[in-house]
């Protein structure tokens, strides 16, 4: 799993990112929207000791990694 990360819309790192992906689909005549998720009930790194989260809600939060 190292590696993967919940893509996110917070920063301007990644809304430059997506400008990218956003600026495609229009100019297709397409239409984008950001919708909002939950990704877990220990979700954030600063809930983990600085590791990623491993999964979304269906990893047990309680079981060892």
């Amino acid at each position: 799993m190292a590696g993967w990360i919940t893509p996110g819309l917070w920063s301007a790192e990644q809304v430059s990112g997506w400008r990218v992906v956003t600026d495609a689909v229009h100019e297709a005549g397409g239409r984008i929207i950001a919708q909002l998720w939950h990704t877990g009930s220990i979700s954030h790194p600063d809930l983990l000791g600085g590791a990623l989260p491993v999964s979304a809600s269906e990893v047990n939060p309680l079981q060892q990694r």
